[in-house]
Formats: C-alpha cells, structure tokens, sequence
C-alpha cells in the first residue's frame, strides 16, 4: 500500500488506482479459483484443520517476532 501511494504521488492517480483495481481483483479471482479446486479435492474438515494450523503457526511466528525483536 505505501508504495502504490509513493507511485500515485509520482505518477498518474487515475493510471495508479486502475492497476490497483486490477490487481486486487486479479488476485482475488486467482484465490477463489484455487480455493475452489482446493475445496473439491479436500474436505472440508481437512481444510478447516489446514488453515487453523496456518493460522496458528504465522500467530506464533509473530508472538515471538514480537517478543525477541
């Protein structure tokens, strides 16, 4: 996000805001895509345990970022 404001702050707002607004969308569809496909070969219980387990682990990671610097 700070870079698209220093490059909006330089460059064309309107030219900075299409390719934001694109790329948020672009991204968005790639990860329902894939979210989609993960969805079907997995189940669901499978996948709720797989992003509690990421979830946890960035958690931690960050805690202990956190906590020794």
């Amino acid at each position: 996000m700070v870079s698209t404001f220093a490059l909006a702050a330089t460059s064309s707002s309107l030219g900075v805001w299409i390719g934001g607004t694109f790329g948020m969308a672009l991204g968005s569809g790639l990860a329902v895509v894939i979210g989609s496909a993960v969805w079907q070969r997995l189940g669901p219980r499978t996948v709720r345990f797989v992003s509690a387990g990421l979830f946890a682990v960035v958690g931690v990671a960050l805690l202990l970022e956190a906590l020794l610097g």
